[in-house]
């Protein structure tokens, strides 16, 4: 049975309901640029900059950062999450699983301060 807190939040969140169009833009519109603006880093959406990629472990670069590392399977949302936590879209997706075929290095903060990979 589940706790009426868990019902309320799904309810208030519309979590499983059909969206009609204009509710999808409004809520894109929201995400993508009025509502969203996260604090990481200590910063309102930190500079990310791209750094370098990587095929085989001849061509990883020297560690002069903190590094975090997203893993996970494939198509699972791993670019979705750099790109919300950063605020910004650089990150690409794609709907094909397995797109990515290399280790890429993103540089994150102004002056850098973290490096996820």
């Amino acid at each position: 049975q589940p706790s009426v807190d868990l019902l309320r939040h799904i309810a208030e969140n519309r979590i499983g309901k059909a969206m009609s169009k204009d509710e999808k833009r409004t809520l894109y519109y929201d995400v993508h640029y009025r509502k969203y603006a996260p604090m990481f880093l200590g910063q309102m959406k930190p500079l990310m900059k791209f750094w370098t990629a990587a095929l085989e472990e001849s061509q990883l670069p020297l560690p002069r950062l903190p590094e975090v590392a997203m893993a996970g399977r494939s198509n699972s949302g791993k670019s979705t999450l750099i790109n919300y936590l950063c605020g910004h879209h650089s990150a690409a997706m794609k709907r094909i699983p397995g797109s990515t075929t290399e280790i890429v290095f993103w540089r994150l903060g102004r002056p850098a301060q973290i490096c996820l990979v």
